[in-house]
């Protein structure tokens, strides 16, 4: 990959998150449309808007590159593919929280390389690119240095149905008395890239898809923090599971999580 082919497919991917963005912005003060999935989850026109105007961007510029997308479909593919979540916290854009973000991420050879995650209500834009490190609105961003697992504050997603319902329900015993607090925000990418910004020191998911979990991950990674799935094994685009830390505390919230 070249210099020049790298900016842009920076360039392309910051346009199509704004351009997206701006959509969200635009409808979130509007009364949703909204219809509901065959997984039970939500989908509005804001969703389908904001994905069609990403996909659009990706096949003018690059029209052998691959897309995988919620509301569309697709699949990993060699050479490249991105991956796409154009509103990645429905519910919460629903509700009328401004808790939620567009989530894009480029794979190579189904390692990512480049990701943006912007929640443009509050103004935020995280990327990553491979290498480079991670930053949040132009300035670079790292992982906290907490290493008490007590003094940590962990985010999770807990996924759809009952199954997932009753892991947690024994997670949140194995884990929750342990370290000082769990939360939930609703927005898989924006949350993990709430570790990778110091702001938090781990995050939990698993029942939930690749883009869910990959471009928060990859932003994460470059902020030096560490990321594996709830087994400790290595986090993969087909993993169904993640643990995104500081690092500081991973091992001992891994230990935790999978105590008999």
């Amino acid at each position: 990959m070249s210099i020049v082919r790298d900016k842009i497919y920076k360039s392309e991917a910051l346009r199509a998150v704004a351009k997206a963005g701006k959509i969200l912005r635009e409808e979130f003060p509007k009364k949703k449309k909204i219809s509901i999935k065959k997984d039970f989850s939500v989908v509005t026109t804001a969703d389908l808007k904001a994905d069609r105007i990403i996909r659009n961007i990706i096949a003018a510029n690059f029209p052998s590159h691959h897309i995988l997308s919620e509301e569309s479909g697709g699949e990993v593919r060699d050479g490249y593919t991105w991956v796409v979540d154009p509103l990645d916290g429905t519910s919460n854009f629903v509700r009328g929280i401004p808790i939620f973000s567009v989530s894009l991420a480029l794979l190579y050879q189904e390692k990512p390389i480049l990701a943006a995650v912007c929640n443009p209500i509050l103004n935020e834009l995280y990327v990553a690119e491979k290498g480079k490190g991670a930053t949040l609105n132009g300035k670079p961003i790292r992982v906290n240095k907490t290493k008490n697992p007590r003094e940590a504050v962990i985010l999770f997603n807990k996924g759809r149905g009952i199954k997932n319902f009753i892991a947690w329900a024994s997670l949140l015993r194995k884990v929750g008395r342990n370290i000082k607090s769990m939360r939930a925000f609703g927005s898989s990418n924006l949350e993990i890239c709430k570790v990778a910004s110091g702001n938090f020191e781990g995050y939990i998911n698993f029942g939930s898809s690749p883009w869910d979990l990959i471009p928060g991950s990859f932003i994460v990674e470059e902020a030096k923090g560490k990321t594996t799935d709830i087994r400790g094994g290595a986090f993969r685009i087909a993993a169904k599971s993640l643990f995104a830390s500081n690092g500081y505390i991973h091992k001992a919230v891994l230990d935790l999580i999978n105590k008999k």
